[in-house]
């Protein structure tokens, strides 16, 4: 059975950055990544909050059975094939993920320490974070950028979404984690102890 490896963090935490980092170290027999971001409802199915926006940071907003199944299939030394998710382009036909099983597995998300049944499946649990006006920045230079978001979208995302679910989903297993890694400005320390625990096993 693979080795499972859970990160967890805030938006704009650094977990993808980081990951990518890991990738370059490691080939893929060694580690392959889930993200749990290929696992988000179709748009019909998003929750609606109070001011009729769709909100994409609560647990239901993605599919999280799926998502479990998933690691099964790869836990169990089996290749997985997924739909690629196109953030906010639900009209974009997604590409084909192929994810081969590895000795390591990443499992990457928001929400994968408040659900027991997919908490119980990692057998090492890092949690990336920063400081909340830093995350914020990043996002903001992100989502501009990267996804053409206007910057009163981001604001209310961020404080009326954003940070409300990491305060209720996120922030009590912080201190739940094997790993805790502060990036605010970088994470060096925090990816060569990752990297040397993951030679030793």
């Amino acid at each position: 059975m693979a080795y499972i490896i859970g990160i967890s963090g805030g938006s704009a935490s650094g977990k993808s950055t980081f990951i990518k980092k890991l990738k370059e170290v490691f080939s893929d027999t060694d580690l392959s990544v889930l993200s749990q971001d290929h696992y988000y409802k179709p748009l019909h199915l998003q929750l609606i909050d109070k001011n009729g926006e769709i909100n994409f940071d609560e647990p239901e907003s993605l599919n999280l059975d799926k998502f479990l199944a998933d690691i099964e299939i790869l836990e169990s030394g089996n290749e997985l094939v997924i739909d690629e998710y196109h953030f906010n382009n639900f009209n974009k036909i997604p590409n084909i993920i192929t994810i081969k099983p590895a000795a390591i597995i990443i499992v990457e998300g928001l929400f994968i320490m408040n659900r027991s049944d997919i908490s119980n499946k990692l057998d090492l649990k890092i949690f990336i974070d920063a400081d909340e006006e830093i995350k914020y920045n990043r996002r903001l230079k992100r989502d501009s950028e990267e996804r053409g978001m206007d910057i009163s979208e981001i604001h209310y995302q961020w404080h009326s979404q954003v940070v409300p679910s990491f305060k209720k989903y996120l922030l009590p297993y912080k201190e739940k984690a094997d790993i805790l890694i502060t990036n605010n400005y970088d994470f060096e320390v925090g990816l060569n102890s990752v990297i040397e625990r993951i030679n030793k096993l």
